[in-house]
């Protein structure tokens, strides 16, 4: 997967081996690609600024499970049998 853009308005470039049925009668069709929103993950910190206790805020990326699917609804884009790759470019960072 590559990134494409960068600030507000980015996307993604997913690239995949392609997929041959062994029958005849059953071709692959298509591909269908779930496309799932992962939230950051916010924590409170507590440091010491010039003596004084301050609490700050931190937000993190949430680690990559590709063993577990995430939670939520995906986003579903459907592309061809002859497509291999897929660019998404339909959504800004927060």
């Amino acid at each position: 997967m590559d990134q494409l853009g960068s600030g507000d308005d980015v996307g993604f470039v997913v690239n995949w081996d392609e997929v041959v049925s062994g029958d005849a009668g059953d071709p692959v069709i298509g591909y269908k690609v779930n496309i799932w929103e992962l939230k950051k993950i916010k924590s409170t910190k507590y440091v010491y600024i010039n003596g004084s206790l301050q609490q700050t805020e931190e937000e993190i990326e949430p680690p990559i499970d590709s063993n577990n699917v995430p939670e939520g609804t995906p986003t579903i884009v459907l592309t061809p049998a002859n497509q291999t790759d897929l660019t998404y470019t339909n959504f800004k960072l927060q």
